[in-house]
């Protein structure tokens, strides 16, 4: 008998999901009406506003079905795609997560490029940390394997004292 899924706390890079949700809730405003952020596999890690995780992985896939897609999307370029008198806007931050900002047809793109900023910050600041952490960081002496975190299916889970 399989165990049901825990809701993940943290993302492969050892950041705290917290971060990811606070992104995109201050990503939605006036003219953005929803934001995602999805892991490589579709899997969403945060949304807020008027968008649900169905719609962020069928517009995410959407924008990645063209072959080339993917590795435009990886090289910084966004993809926009009109949904009647809205769009949406897929692109991949940091080379790790899709985001998703759905917004009005007239919206320039600031609010996009604040989340799209922001998630690479926060990536970037993670995997910095967690660099610190594999190669011993500012630890003393006592520091060792029984203090780091455990990395296994992108969840960090801190080994019990």
């Amino acid at each position: 008998m399989r165990r049901p899924r825990q809701p993940a706390t943290s993302y492969n890079v050892g950041m705290d999901i917290a971060e990811l949700e606070l992104a995109v809730e201050n990503a939605v405003s006036a003219s953005v009406v929803g934001a995602a952020i999805l892991d490589g596999e579709g899997k969403p890690l945060a949304i807020a506003g008027a968008l649900d995780a169905d719609e962020a992985r069928a517009v995410a896939a959407h924008a990645t079905r063209d072959g080339a897609a993917p590795q435009r999307l990886l090289a910084g370029e966004q993809r926009t795609i009109l949904l009647g008198d809205r769009k949406a806007v897929v692109g991949i931050a940091a080379r790790s997560v899709f985001y998703v900002v759905v917004c009005d047809v007239a919206a320039d793109h600031g609010a996009v490029e604040r989340l799209r900023s922001a998630l690479e910050r926060l990536i970037q600041n993670a995997r910095a940390a967690r660099g610190m952490i594999a190669s011993g960081g500012s630890g003393g002496s006592s520091s060792g394997p029984a203090e780091l975190p455990v990395i296994e299916l992108g969840i960090t889970v801190r080994k019990p004292s």
